[in-house]
């Protein structure tokens, strides 16, 4: 534990530590590697005094609070006690005061000598980027706001969890490579674009371990952790975290773990298990075995139409795809200049915040430069008051012990010069510790910076490498196509020659046949030439004539046939212009029926017609003789109501228009099936004259 400080040093570390570096004597305190100081949560306190900004510019009035409140004199070393409780830098906080530090915030707080400003999840001064999530979390009963920083210079995600009771923040970092290896197996967040779903699982699984400041892991309470020096660390775990307290459950070793999997030969589960049912499952394979289509391909190319409607298909789709990348570039130019734009708009707001910081800190700065100087005046006028009494003393023991004591006196001037070499090398050893400290820090930091470039490089190269293979295999399936399409058109010229070589072959047995056939024929002509060419013209006088009587008994038919099919038309006509009649008699009568009906429920059929006008006339025109007659008058008794009588009527008129339709269409089927079968040319061009003339005689009569 420091027990005494010198004034020169004071002035130093309070002018750093107001001005929110690191002063000299912290870094001579803190020997434990980065990572673990950054880990302990007494550091957080820098922060406060980062935040912190003097609003009283009085000489005594830092002072004068820290020491009456502390209970101290206003002496440099017990102020500076206080500063270094406040900050956290003691090596082991137990040596010290455990009140100091809760009474020396609430004094600033009531006597406003800093004005804290704590934001709610503020974030970390050391994480760069933007904010693109933030979630509420419990764990082990406290409570934390869990913000998720982009950083895309850096290619980095950050996870700050912000403690709500103690003002702390522990941060988890993954570069963009690490951060989709978590989501390697999972089928639903492998989407990069599935951002929010990603930090949701992140932060359900965000989790603490205690380490000590060697670095080694402990189970501990949290209401533990302020009694022994201990340091919680941000991690992520296999499981969703439990909200309330902590489990105090032994943990298992990985190693035994295994060997246990090794000896029961079991595998581990996956933790998501699978998104897929056996169905969809099934469905996948069935179309995966559909993908092999070359026998089908090689069966397609054998048709020449199914290749031409292939090649089409084919002209298509590269036509479809060249426009799709054609949108595809556009969108990436739209998108590249809205990137270039926000890049814009971000770095002029930087600028500003650039600017105005330097400003704060050029007036914080001069602020801080007055004081240390009133506080540099009152401790030299304290030194040198407490060096002249010194002085004086020393002066008047001299005289007093100059006889006397000459050796001892010796003695102790070679004891004085032992310790200020002591002393000087001392500050010497420090000065050079923090230098060599400073060049470490620097050395970190430039090769942190290029491993960083390297890394970046080598995703620069992977992705050029990909684009090169992806254009190779572009290039070497259109190369296969073409030359598919090659060898079916050589496959397909060879078989021509093949035909065309076989019609030779044919060609050539005909003209020899031929030649034979002709020999043999005039051999033949030359023994029966006189017996044969009679034979043939009896032969041929005969056929004649039977075909000339053939013709004259066809030609009678087909004239018979006309007129007769001429006649039908006419009788057609003249039953369709009666049946006109009689449906329009029918229309009349339902008109007048329905008048009758109308007039009847109004009530003022007695005062308009008689009895014997309300009772509908019988239809003569539909009326069958003798017991079809009597049927029908009986189904009419039976149907009283006029409604019912109307719709049967009607239903078996439309019954019998349709058989007369039916049979209409049978007949001329049939008679057009005759011609087709029995008349030649002429025959059937006379039999069209004469339905023409038909058609236009029928016309005339329904005209007339």
């Amino acid at each position: 534990m420091l027990t005494a400080v010198d004034s020169s040093p004071l002035s130093i570390g309070m002018s750093e530590l107001l001005d929110g570096t690191n002063p000299s004597w912290e870094r001579g305190f803190r020997k434990e590697s980065t990572s673990r100081a950054a880990a302990c949560p007494f550091v957080d306190y820098h922060a406060h005094l980062r935040h912190c900004s003097p609003v009283q510019s009085d000489d005594d009035g830092v002072l004068d609070c820290l020491a009456s409140a502390l209970g101290y004199s206003r002496t440099g070393s017990e102020i500076f006690a206080a500063i270094l409780a406040l900050a956290g830098a003691y090596p082991d906080r137990i040596e010290c005061d455990l009140n100091i530090m809760s009474r020396l915030d609430d004094l600033l707080l009531e006597r406003q000598v800093f004005q804290i400003h704590n934001h709610m999840a503020r974030r970390p001064t050391d994480l760069a980027g933007d904010l693109v999530f933030q979630e509420g979390k419990k764990v082990e009963g406290e409570y934390y706001i869990v913000s998720v920083y982009d950083d895309p210079e850096l290619s980095r995600i950050h996870f700050a969890a912000y403690e709500l009771e103690r003002d702390l923040t522990y941060t988890l970092t993954y570069t963009y490579s690490d951060f989709d290896e978590l989501f390697r197996f999972n089928a639903e967040l492998m989407n990069p674009n599935n951002t929010d779903a990603r930090f949701h699982w992140v932060v359900e699984r965000l989790d603490f371990i205690v380490q000590d400041y060697l670095g080694n892991k402990v189970r501990s309470l949290p209401s533990e952790l302020h009694r022994v020096q201990h340091y919680p660390v941000l991690c992520l775990a296999p499981e969703p975290t439990a909200i309330g307290e902590i489990d105090m459950a032994v943990e298992v070793d990985p190693r035994q773990e295994r060997k246990s999997r090794q000896q029961d030969g079991s595998i581990p589960a996956d933790p998501e298990g699978s998104k897929l049912d056996p169905a969809l499952r099934q469905q996948l394979q069935k179309e995966l075995l559909k993908m092999d289509d070359s026998s089908l391909h090689v069966n397609m190319m054998k048709s020449e139409g199914v290749r031409k409607q292939f090649l089409a298909d084919v002209q298509s789709k590269r036509k479809l795809e060249q426009l799709k990348a054609e949108q595809r570039l556009i969108k990436l130019d739209e998108d590249r200049a809205n990137r270039l734009a926000k890049m814009q708009l971000e770095n002029k707001l930087m600028q500003q915040k650039a600017l105005k910081y330097k400003t704060e800190s050029a007036n914080r700065t001069q602020l801080v430069g007055e004081l240390e100087k009133l506080m540099k005046k009152k401790q030299q006028e304290e030194v040198r008051r407490l060096l002249r009494e010194k002085v004086a003393a020393e002066k008047d023991k001299q005289i007093r012990t100059e006889n006397a004591q000459g050796r001892q006196q010796f003695k102790e001037s070679r004891l004085r010069e032992v310790r200020a070499r002591e002393l000087e090398r001392k500050v010497t050893l420090d000065a050079r510790r923090a230098e060599v400290n400073l060049q470490r820090a620097n050395l970190l930091k430039q090769l942190s910076k290029q491993i960083v470039d390297e890394r970046q490089r080598q995703i620069d190269v992977q992705v050029r490498q990909t684009q090169y293979l992806a254009e190779r295999r572009k290039k070497r399936i259109q190369s296969l196509e073409l030359e598919c399409h090659d060898r079916a058109v050589a496959k397909q010229e060879k078989a021509n020659a093949w035909e065309r070589v076989e019609e030779s072959r044919v060609n050539n047995e005909a003209i020899r046949e031929r030649y034979r056939r002709q020999r043999e024929r005039k051999h033949i002509i030359e023994e029966v030439k006189e017996s044969f060419l009679r034979k043939e013209a009896e032969l041929m006088t005969a056929t004649k004539l039977r075909r000339d009587e053939k013709l004259k008994a066809a030609r009678t038919a087909a004239q018979e046939r006309a007129q007769a099919k001429e006649r039908l038309a006419i009788v057609d006509t003249v039953r369709q212009r009666n049946i006109e009649l009689k449906e329009e008699n029918r229309e009349r009568r339902v008109k007048e029926q329905t008048w009758l009906r109308d007039t009847q429920m109004a009530g003022v059929d007695d005062l308009l017609l008689p009895q014997e006008a309300r009772e509908p006339e019988p239809n003569e025109g539909d009326m069958p003789d003798g017991e079809s007659q009597d049927q029908a008058l009986n189904v009419s008794e039976e149907l009283k109501d006029p409604e019912e009588k109307r719709f049967v009527d009607d239903a078996k008129r439309e019954g019998r228009r349709k058989e007369r339709e039916v049979a209409s269409d049978k007949r001329k089927f049939e008679d057009e099936k005759t011609l087709q079968k029995s008349m030649r040319y002429k025959e059937m061009e006379e039999v069209r004259r004469r339905e023409l003339r038909r058609r236009d005689c029928g016309h005339s009569l329904r005209c007339a």
